[in-house]
């Protein structure tokens, strides 16, 4: 991280916590380590925590403003109204209403979509058993993108229930679900647990927005 910081001569590090779109919860040590580096070159760090409600349970959410001596990172404090007056009036200008509008056209059109589920087949499924949080990520971007080339209807995901998971936590459903609800929901016309036949809790059955 550092070599990069000194290549591209950066100046200001956003730091997503928990991460987007893994959603992986950084530990108190992580934070401290990125404060230390930050300091140690002279950055600036803006931290990006409006998904702190969305946590898969693997550890609980730590805010940056809790870390002990925080402020002993602050590039000593020095921050003029100036600095403050440019930062404030950059978010204040800020416009995404583009993005929510062809986000709420999106959930609009296809808000009424209720396939009949009783004798669905998919066309194409995934099996996450055995992968790691980020691999499985990787192959479940990877296999959308893939069913929507091939102008595929209708996919299986399966993530599996968790009860042989550490603690039994559902990491690999945590994780298609916040893909679902976040990134994936671009290419995702519906979504639901699927049938008992093809894994119910265990599995999501997936259909895809058309090509047109």
């Amino acid at each position: 991280m550092e070599n990069k910081i000194i290549k591209n001569k950066v100046k200001l590090i956003i730091f997503c916590n928990p991460h987007n779109p893994v959603g992986r919860v950084w530990t108190n040590e992580e934070i401290e380590r990125v404060l230390e580096i930050s300091k140690k070159h002279n950055l600036y760090i803006v931290f990006d925590e409006i998904h702190q409600d969305i946590n898969m349970g693997v550890r609980p959410f730590i805010s940056a403003l809790s870390i002990k001596n925080k402020n002993d990172y602050d590039k000593d404090n020095n921050y003029s109204e100036k600095d403050k007056e440019i930062f404030l009036n950059a978010i204040k200008n800020l416009d995404c209403s583009n993005h929510i509008k062809n986000t709420n056209n999106i959930e609009k059109k296809y808000s009424k979509f209720k396939p009949n589920l009783k004798n669905v087949i998919p066309q194409d499924t995934l099996d996450l058993h055995g992968l790691t949080r980020e691999r499985a990520l990787h192959s479940v971007k990877k296999f959308i993108f893939e069913a929507k080339r091939n102008k595929l209807k209708v996919i299986l995901i399966i993530h599996g229930k968790g009860f042989r998971s550490e603690n039994k936590i559902s990491v690999l459903k945590d994780l298609v679900e916040y893909y679902i609800a976040t990134e994936g929901k671009y290419y995702i016309k519906y979504s639901t647990e699927a049938p008992a036949r093809l894994g119910g809790g265990g599995a999501k059955l997936i259909y895809l927005h058309s090509n047109d």
